[in-house]
């Protein structure tokens, strides 16, 4: 295999109030690596982010959220009385309330990766076909080389990337 070599810096300096762009590294692409990242840019609708990053969050997201779902269900069928299921529901919605932002963000820089605008999201609202194009969307590789949202965040055609120029052309 071919090494890569990457012409653009990746030392730390100030763009705009952004972070400076580093690739990821190999050891960042865990499950709770990357559900890490989603949460410390929970509110970063800009930039671009790995299918890895989308699909580990949800996966989390699944895996705490469905058996709080269920025990909900359980409880409230075997005690008829709903006072036996108010607390995990109450935790069960301070989970979801807590995964909004940061899902709907992991879902708007995954778009982005792809090509997309991050308002694509709203394709959901159309019945079936709306969902469907918009898993194919997500599940689609990222788009090679940089974009108008950033540089690749694999690092597969980056090597024309120039920070600063990227930072002017927002202007």
């Amino acid at each position: 295999m071919m090494e890569q070599s990457a012409n653009y810096n990746t030392e730390h300096r100030p763009r705009r109030g952004r972070e400076p762009f580093t690739p990821y590294q190999d050891n960042e692409v865990s499950m709770m690596g990357m559900v890490k990242q989603c949460f410390q840019k929970y509110v970063q609708f800009s930039g671009r982010g790995r299918r890895s990053e989308y699909w580990y969050f949800r996966l989390f997201h699944l895996m705490i959220g469905l058996p709080l779902y269920l025990m909900i269900s359980i409880m409230g069928s075997v005690h008829q009385s709903s006072e036996w299921a108010v607390l995990p529901f109450v935790i069960y919605v301070l989970f979801q309330l807590v995964m909004f932002l940061p899902g709907l963000a992991a879902l708007s820089r995954r778009l982005h990766d792809t090509g997309k605008s991050g308002w694509y999201f709203l394709l959901i609202l159309i019945p079936i076909i709306g969902a469907i194009i918009l898993l194919i969307f997500l599940a689609s590789d990222s788009q090679e080389g940089p974009n108008k949202w950033g540089p690749n965040p694999k690092g597969v055609g980056n090597r024309e990337f120039d920070p600063e120029a990227f930072a002017h052309s927002l202007d």
